[in-house]
This record gives C-alpha cells, structure tokens and sequence, in this order.
C-alpha cells in the first residue's frame, strides 16, 4: 500500500507512513512511524463545510426559540436553586447559633425560655393544612407556592425547573 493513494468523493487516502494534520487554514501531510491509513480532506472539504451551516442554519431556525426559552428558564433556574440552597444553609446556620445562644443563656440563669410556645407559633406559621401538625402535606402546599412565585411569568417553567433542581444540588 505504501506511495497509493485514491481519491474517493473529494477525500484522498494517503499511504501508511503518512499522517494527516488538518486545521480550519487548510490540510497537510506529514511522514509517520505508526504506520496506517488516514483520510485527508481533498476538495470536497468545501462542499462539507456548506453541508455543516446548511444543518446549523436549519437547526437554529428550527429550535432556536425553543433552545433560547429553555437556556433562559434552565440558568435563571440554576441561579435561583444555587441562590435559595445558600440562604437556606445560612439561615439554618444563624437558627443554630441563636438556639445555642439561647440555651447558653438559659443554662446560666439569664433568661427563661418558653420553648413550648415557641414550638406552637412555629408549628402554626409551617401548619397549611389546618391539622394541627406539621407533615408531607404541609410540605407540598409550600413548595407549590415557592415554585408559583419563582416561576410567575418565566418564558419556561419546566427548564426553570429542572435548572433549580440542579442548582439546589450544588450550592
């Protein structure tokens, strides 16, 4: 096979002790060791990139609103779950530094904490439902109203959605 070469539809097929380097400038080949067959872009190299626009034009036309809507909703989504997971961390943090304050400051006889009114206002605030505790039911109804104010008039909820879902799993 070695000094053969063919050209089959605009690609030529250069012998096996050559390589091929090809750029977006243009295509040149260089002596191997390796030994092979390798295909080089001949002049069909034009007419494939025209096939490669005429398939990007199509495609952008085709789903570019559609693409751009769910980018918009998928990073605006991201952004939020990345924002709200933050603030839940810190709020959590700040919620377990005042509680160790408070028994702190109970233990040594400074204050009288009531932690069972505390419990009832905070079981009334989360309590949604009406029923007096605080379970999965209670839950759902907030997440429903989180996410109906996170996604009032976003071009696309469900990208927003699944980008929240992501960006909650990374903050």
């Amino acid at each position: 096979m070695k000094g053969q070469a063919a050209t089959v539809a605009g690609v030529e097929e250069v012998g096996i002790d050559d390589v091929v380097v090809v750029d977006r400038a243009g295509v040149s080949v260089e002596p191997t060791t390796r030994g092979g067959t390798v295909a080089t872009a001949g002049a069909g190299a034009a007419e494939g990139d025209e096939t490669i626009d005429k398939a990007i034009d199509f495609l952008s036309d085709r789903f570019g609103p559609m693409a751009e809507r769910a980018t918009v909703g998928a990073v605006t989504g991201c952004a939020a779950g990345y924002a709200a997971k933050k603030a839940a961390k810190l709020t959590l943090l700040a919620a377990g530094a005042g509680f160790v304050a408070l028994q702190l400051l109970a233990h040594k006889g400074y204050i009288d904490v009531h932690w069972d009114v505390f419990a009832a206002d905070i079981r009334g605030a989360l309590d949604h439902d009406g029923d007096g505790k605080v379970g999965r039911e209670d839950v759902k109804v907030m997440a429903r109203k989180g996410l109906g104010v996170l996604t009032h008039r976003v071009p696309d909820a469900a990208g927003f959605g699944m980008g929240f879902v992501y960006g909650f799993s990374q903050g």
